[in-house]
C-alpha cells in the first residue's frame, strides 16, 4: 500500500494461496484467500477479490481466526467483510454495501481489540460517504473512528477519521 510493488504482491499472494492449498489447513487457507483479496482490490482485479474475501470468510476456520485475533489483535473477518462493502458499492450495490459493512461493525464491536473496530469504522465511513449524500451518517461513523482510535492511539486511523470528517465538513459547504 506505502510503496507498492504490485505484480510482486499478485505473485506472492497467488504462490501463498498455492502452498496454503497444498496444505490442507482451513486457516491457512483463509488467510491465503484473504491476502488475494486484498492484493486483487489494490490492482483492481474486482471479481476476483470479491471471489476471494468470500472464500476466506466461508473456508475459515474459527480456532485459526481466533488465534490471529489473540496474537495479532487483526480479525480477518472483519477487515474482509469491510473490504466486501466497498467491493458491493464498486459493483454497484449499495444496499449490499451498507449490509457488509454494518455486518463489519457488529462483527469488530464482539471482539476486545482496538483495531478491528478502527477498520470496520473507516472503511464504513468511506462508503457511507461515497454511497448516500446523508453527511450524518458518515460524520457519526467518522466521531466515533475518531474518539476510538484516539483512545487507543491508532494513530493511522485517527488521521483517516479526521479526513473523513473534514470530507464532510466539505461537502456541506
Amino acid at each position: 500500500i506505502r510503496l507498492p510493488s504490485y505484480a510482486e504482491a499478485t505473485e506472492l499472494a497467488d504462490r501463498c494461496g498455492d502452498v496454503a492449498e497444498g496444505t490442507g489447513n482451513r486457516g491457512a487457507i483463509a488467510t491465503a484467500n484473504y491476502m488475494r483479496g486484498v492484493t486483487y482490490h489494490h490492482v483492481g482485479r474486482i471479481l476476483q477479490a470479491e471471489a476471494h474475501f468470500e472464500l476466506s470468510l466461508h473456508r475459515d476456520d474459527e480456532a485459526s481466526r481466533q488465534s490471529l485475533i489473540k496474537r495479532f489483535g487483526y480479525d480477518r473477518k472483519v477487515d474482509s467483510l469491510a473490504v466486501l462493502a466497498n467491493l458491493a458499492w464498486l459493483l454497484g450495490r449499495p444496499d449490499q454495501a451498507r449490509r457488509l459493512s454494518l455486518m463489519s461493525i457488529a462483527e469488530a464491536r464482539q471482539l476486545d481489540h482496538a483495531v478491528p473496530l478502527c477498520v470496520a469504522l473507516a472503511w464504513a465511513s468511506f462508503n457511507t460517504y461515497l454511497t448516500t449524500p446523508d453527511d450524518l451518517e458518515t460524520e457519526a461513523l467518522a466521531n466515533e473512528l475518531v474518539d476510538h482510535a484516539a483512545k487507543y492511539a491508532v494513530e493511522s486511523y485517527h488521521g483517516f477519521g479526521l479526513s473523513m470528517q473534514a470530507l464532510c465538513r466539505v461537502r456541506r459547504g
